[in-house]
């Protein structure tokens, strides 16, 4: 199951590129998103922190969404493939999101319907919910 929340986390990721910027810059600006999602979704430990951390999380979602379609889809894959000091802390936080998504799914989001409606389309398609 927690290998379907870091597919899908990789999915939202494939849209989240940089155009006019280089590989480097892009992957710099995706490991820095989803370490700042890690840490608001492991702040989230009961209805009253869930609702705190909506805004913020909503202001990541959409910097992650401004991201799509700066640079070419497949030179930021190539890039990240070929690149072990990219690639593994990349995957390490993928892997963190997926437990904390697995977590709060597991919590029912602690009774929020905005945060799940934000985080659900991660778990079934990989989008981000605007």
């Amino acid at each position: 199951m927690k290998c379907a929340y870091t597919v899908s986390a990789l999915f939202a990721l494939s849209a989240c590129v940089l155009q006019a910027a280089s590989e480097e810059d892009v992957s710099e600006a995706l490991l820095a998103a989803l370490e700042e999602q890690v840490e608001l979704l492991t702040e989230v430990t009961d209805a009253a922190s869930a609702a705190a951390a909506l805004p913020r999380l909503k202001e990541n979602m959409a910097a992650l969404a401004a991201l799509n379609g700066r640079v070419p889809e497949n030179q930021l894959w190539l890039y990240i493939d070929n690149s072990p000091e990219v690639k593994i802390p990349l995957i390490e936080q993928l892997q963190l999101l997926s437990v904390q998504l697995v977590r709060l799914e597991q919590a029912e989001f602690y009774g929020n319907s905005a945060l799940s409606a934000q985080l659900r389309p991660v778990f079934t398609s990989g989008e981000v919910a605007p």
